[in-house]
């Protein structure tokens, strides 16, 4: 059983592109903050097409990009690349793997913006995202 904090969670039945962009106004982040952005997803049994696929992850504030990784929401023990992050298990059932981080400051007025992508020309499915965490590291 899934348990998740919303009604509707996303699910990727099958495809070609991973793509997830999302946005905020800072008005709802407390300024002299530094954040961590988190992807919160779960692997259905049959995911297919992620493993040890690298994702280019995001964060931008008012325009300006502050953080660019790499992140997997599946890999496996033992391939570690240089600053890419990997999915770890929360106590909740669901993963998470870390986006960016980033601070928050007066100056950097606008949207937060969070991007995910992969855009190649394999098949994936069965993965399923609750959302994107923002919280005070």
């Amino acid at each position: 059983m899934l348990t998740n904090r919303f009604p509707e969670v996303a699910e990727l039945l099958s495809g070609w592109d991973f793509v997830i962009h999302g946005r905020i106004n800072t008005r709802m982040l407390s300024p002299k903050t530094r954040y961590k952005a988190y992807l919160v997803f779960k692997l259905k049994d049959d995911t297919y097409g992620f493993r040890n696929t690298p994702i280019e992850a995001a964060v931008l504030l008012g325009g300006a990009e502050v953080s660019k990784r790499v992140v997997y929401v599946q890999a496996e023990s033992g391939i570690v690349g240089n600053g890419d992050q990997y999915p770890k298990e929360r106590g909740d059932n669901w993963f998470e793997v870390e986006l960016g981080a980033f601070e928050f400051t007066k100056e950097r007025d606008g949207d937060l913006e969070i991007l995910l992508e992969r855009r190649h020309y394999d098949a994936k499915g069965g993965v399923i995202i609750q959302g994107t965490e923002i919280r005070p590291n």
